[in-house]
C-alpha cells in the first residue's frame, strides 16, 4: 500500500473546503437591501411594459375591428352600386319608360352571390314586364337622345323647307339657332323687327 502524506490529504480535501466556505459567504444587509430593491424595479418594469403591451393590443384590435366595419360598409355599397347599374342596364335594354320605375322590381328574384355576382336581373325585369306591362315602351338597343321627328340633313345637302310640316321647321329652326348660342326667344324677336 502507498502511504498518504499530509500535504497531499490538505490538498485534496482542505483546499476545496476553503474554497466552499469562500462561495457561502455571509453578504451584508445592505447589500441583500440592494438585491431586493433592484429586483422589485424590474419586476415593476416589467409589468409596466406587460401593461403598455395589453393596452397597445387593445386599441390595434379595436382600430382592426373598425377598419373590418369600415371595409364591410364599403364593399356593401361597392355591390349594392354594382346591382343598380346592372339593373338600371337591363331595364333600359327592356324599354322602360323611366328609371326611377325600377324601385318596382321584386327584389327577391335577384340574387347577389358571395364573390359579388348578381343573378335573376332579367326574369326580375321580365316579370314587372309582364305584371306592368304600361311601364315598358319599345325595347332599346342604344340610348339616344336625339329628337326623331326633326330632319337629320348631313352637312351639304340642301333642305326642302316646303315639304317639311310647320312643327318640323320650328323644330330645325330651334334646333340651328341654339347651336348657334341664341334662343329662340331672341331669334323670334329679332325676325319680327326686321
Amino acid at each position: 500500500m502507498q502511504e498518504i502524506n499530509e500535504s497531499e490529504v490538505e490538498e485534496s480535501v482542505v483546499e476545496p473546503t476553503k474554497k466552499a466556505v469562500k462561495k457561502d459567504q455571509v453578504y451584508s444587509a445592505q447589500y441583500i437591501s440592494d438585491l431586493r430593491e433592484e429586483s422589485k424595479n424590474e419586476r415593476l418594469k416589467a409589468k409596466e411594459k406587460e401593461a403598455l403591451l395589453e393596452s397597445t393590443k387593445r386599441e390595434l384590435e379595436e382600430k382592426l375591428s373598425s377598419e373590418r366595419v369600415s371595409y364591410q360598409e364599403e364593399l356593401s355599397k361597392a355591390r349594392q352600386d354594382k346591382l343598380t347599374a346592372k339593373l338600371e342596364t337591363a331595364a333600359v335594354a327592356a324599354g322602360i319608360r323611366d328609371l326611377d320605375l325600377i324601385k318596382l322590381v321584386d327584389s327577391s328574384l335577384i340574387k347577389v352571390g358571395e364573390d359579388g355576382s348578381i343573378r335573376g336581373i332579367n326574369e326580375a325585369i321580365e316579370a314587372l314586364k309582364e305584371t306592368k306591362p304600361f311601364l315598358f315602351g319599345e325595347e332599346k338597343k342604344s340610348s339616344s337622345t336625339a329628337n326623331p321627328t326633326s330632319p337629320k340633313p348631313s352637312k351639304n345637302a340642301v333642305l326642302d323647307f316646303s315639304s317639311m310640316s310647320a312643327q318640323d321647321f320650328k323644330n330645325y329652326r330651334n334646333s340651328a339657332v341654339s347651336r348657334r348660342g341664341v334662343t329662340a326667344e331672341h331669334y323670334e324677336k329679332y325676325y319680327k323687327e326686321k
